[in-house]
Order: structure tokens, then sequence, then C-alpha cells
């Protein structure tokens, strides 16, 4: 668990509440922050009593902007009447010597959904980064528009209930451009085909966004429980059918007419048909990630050294090289990329290296007449996940590969660490797609 961006820890490992006061109050507060120690070296008292005063101080900050609001309206306030009494008592005293009196405990009665979701947003861009804290946000608030922003205490099962009728009905991309403008009420006054809806998959994940959050407020003693528990729908389809594979016809065709003026692109298509990686894996290695073993092998090796992130800790992992790679000169290549990126022209969007790829990579196979539903460039992992598995390749090995979770009895951390990669050499020239002609350019060192 992080810590949140209002708590720190002194060199004597007490723990303090800070918090920023917004610019246009720091004229009334005589301040630029709000500060306390909270007496206390346990973590999980610290979290729970800087978010009671976070919670206060947000709740005193928004009425005193209200206030504001009203007085340039021309409303006969004071001055003095500006300063909610719990913020005359947080702000009292000498400046150099300023304390903060222990805020009440907030009531679940009195915090609205609204206030926590900035809360719970700002934690979640510093644990998970700005794209998954942002689309968080706009489904949550996309939630608050369909049942109403209450107390967090007065939602009930016809609000689940309501929630997820809606979200039956509502159309794809619902939080894209689009849409961006229209309410709820306008967008549901169409009808949508089934196939322009959101598929069961989209919904549940939108259900388990709010259920997060809710567990989020447990967890912090806001309430006792929701109706948000097993709200998730049941699913007919198959999870190998949800996000097909690419063919052997297809991925050849993606392989033979790589474009040389989309060098990057190419490459990252070319890596992953004979690995698996990911789209955000691939297109932010380093050059120095090419790396060859005592043994003579050559290998890729996947970290979150530098700017780049992992799915997960089963991410980080060494994935000998396919013969096919070798060929096409990717030694020589990364060895010209040493010190940088792989891929020197693919630049990161929030952080993130694969949204570029994804998009070129959308052009490049419709160009090619691949127009398949959800034939995306995860497709290609999907492809070589598949053909590990008609090889007969153990599990544990393709997890190894892929990078997902391993079981207990069998860790790939006993090859990595004896360098003993014999079975992944073996398992990784599984990855065959026939007789393949890579472009001319593609050989060239």
């Amino acid at each position: 668990m992080r810590v949140p961006s209002y708590c720190f820890k002194s060199l004597e490992n007490i723990y303090y509440f800070r918090m920023r006061v917004p610019k246009e109050l720091q004229q009334i507060l005589r301040r630029s922050e709000l500060k306390k120690s909270l007496r206390t070296r346990d973590r999980s008292t610290a979290y729970r009593l800087c978010r009671q005063y976070a919670i206060t101080a947000e709740k005193h900050f928004a009425e005193l902007r209200l206030k504001l609001f009203q007085a340039s309206l021309g409303g006969e306030i004071a001055p003095s009447n500006l300063v909610h009494p719990q913020v005359s008592q947080i702000t009292a005293g000498p400046i150099p010597a300023m304390t903060i009196q222990p805020p009440p405990r907030v009531e679940p009665e009195e915090v609205t959904m609204s206030r926590l979701i900035e809360l719970y947003i700002k934690e979640e861009t510093s644990k998970r980064g700005h794209d998954i804290a942002s689309g968080l946000e706009k489904n949550l608030l996309r939630f608050m528009e369909i049942v109403g922003d209450k107390p967090i205490t007065h939602y009930t099962v016809e609000d689940r209930q309501k929630y997820r009728d809606v979200l039956l009905r509502i159309p794809k991309r619902i939080n894209g451009s689009r849409y961006k403008d229209q309410s709820i009420s306008a967008i549901l006054k169409r009808e949508y085909r089934p196939e322009q809806r959101l598929s069961l998959t989209s919904v549940n994940y939108r259900l388990t966004d709010v259920a997060t959050f809710l567990n989020w407020a447990v967890k912090n003693g806001l309430i006792e429980g929701h109706p948000f528990k097993n709200a998730v729908l049941k699913t007919k389809t198959k999870s190998e059918d949800e996000r097909p594979a690419l063919s052997d016809e297809e991925i050849k065709l993606l392989l033979e007419n790589l474009p040389a003026d989309q060098r990057s692109l190419s490459w990252c298509i070319l890596i992953s048909c004979f690995t698996g990686l990911r789209q955000s894996e691939v297109a932010g290695l380093d050059g120095d990630d090419i790396i060859q073993l005592p043994d003579g092998t050559w290998c890729l090796d996947i970290n979150d050294r530098g700017d780049k992130k992992l799915k997960s800790t089963n991410g980080q992992r060494i994935i000998p090289l396919h013969s096919m790679l070798l060929q096409a000169g990717i030694v020589e290549f990364a060895g010209s990329r040493t010190g940088g990126k792989l891929f020197t022209d693919v630049v990161p969007y929030r952080g993130k290296y694969g949204h570029q790829v994804s998009k070129d990579f959308a052009k490049y196979r419709k160009s090619l007449g691949i127009n398949g539903a959800g034939q995306t460039f995860h497709g290609i992992r999907h492809s070589v996940i598949s053909k590990l598995w008609a090889a007969g390749v153990p599990e544990a090995h393709t997890a190894a590969i892929a990078g997902h979770q391993r079981g207990k009895s069998e860790s790939y951390l006993r090859y990595s660490k004896k360098n003993d990669l014999g079975p992944l050499r073996e398992a990784i020239e599984a990855i065959d797609y026939g007789k393949i002609k890579l472009p001319s350019w593609v050989s060239r060192k």
C-alpha cells in the first residue's frame, strides 16, 4: 500500500498529516498548507486519521468556496463569516507554530459519493497511474449520474439493479468523445442494436469498478458493507473467444508485408509474433534489454527499469530469442541502440508506450484487409499462447514466457536464477506459423 499524498513520516518515524490549502483560500486561512503530527508510528492508524482529516478539510474548503461565490454575487457576508468555526480553530495561533485541532470523526451520512471520489482517484492515480485512474473516475461519475449523488451509506440493491439495467442498454465507448457532452437520459432515448451495446465483460468491469470503490470505503470505516458484492453477470462466452487470436494466415500476411517506412512498428510486430510480448512491453524495450547469457543464449530481459512499467510482478522475466528473430538481425539492431530506447521514435502517451503502437497497428492491419472484430495487437499475443498450448508446452513454461501468474509448485525463478533456460528455449521454438518470407529490408543488419 502506498502512502497517501497527504500523509508523510518524519525522520523519527512519526506520521504527520499535511494538506495543501487551495490557492484561492490561502489568504483567508493565512497559510499555504495544513499540518499536524498524528503522534503515532503505526501506519494503519496514521492512514485512518489522515483520511478523516482530509475528508473534513475538503468539506470545509468546499463550504469556503461557496461562501466566496456568494460574496462575489453581492451577498452581505462579513469576512469573519467566510471561515468555518472548525477552520478558525485549525488556523488559530501564530503561523510558525500552526496546529490543527483534531477533527471530529465525519459521520458516513454526511459524506457523499462525489466527495469521496476525489480522494479515491488521488490515491488510485498514485498507485496505478493516470490512465487507469482516469478510466475509474469516468465510470464512477457515470454511475453517480445514473443513480444520483447520495450519502455513501444510502446506496441500495435497487441502485445496483438500476445501474446494471442501464449498462445493458448503453452503447460501447460511452466515455469517448462522441458521447462526452451527452447525459445518460439523452443517450438512452435511442435504442441500440445488441452489437452496438456494451459487452457483458465491459458491463462487469464497470460493476467491479463501483464495487472496488465501495470496498475502499468499507476499508476506511465509512460504511459497514455495500450492495455491490457479487454484482457481476455470468457470461456465456468462453474467455478464449472474447479476445480472438489471429490466424496463421493473418500472422503471415502481417509479417510478409512489414512496412519499411514504419520500422519500429514492424519490429514490434515481429518481436511480439515470436515472444507474445504485450504491446506496452515490446514498445518500451531498451536496446540493453537484448542480453546474452553466459552459455551464449540470446534473450529478452523484460523488466521495469527506467520508465518502463509492467502489468504485474510476473511480467518480469527472461525469454530466449526465437531463431526467426535471430535470423532477422535483432541482435545487430539492438546493438545500434545500446544506452537508449530500442524504438527511438515511439513516444509514450501518459507514461505508456503501447498507445502509439496500438493505433499504428490498427491502421496497418486494416490496410491488409484484416478487419475482424477484436483483431487487435493483443490478438498476436493470444496467437502465441495458443501455439504453445497446441504444441503441448507445459503450463508453467507457457506462463513463464507470457508473464502470467505461475503456480506455487513450479516457478520460473528456478530457471532465471540458474540460467537454466533449456526448457524455455525448446518451448519458444514451438511458435511456428509455417514458411514465412520476411521483406528483404528486415534481414539487413
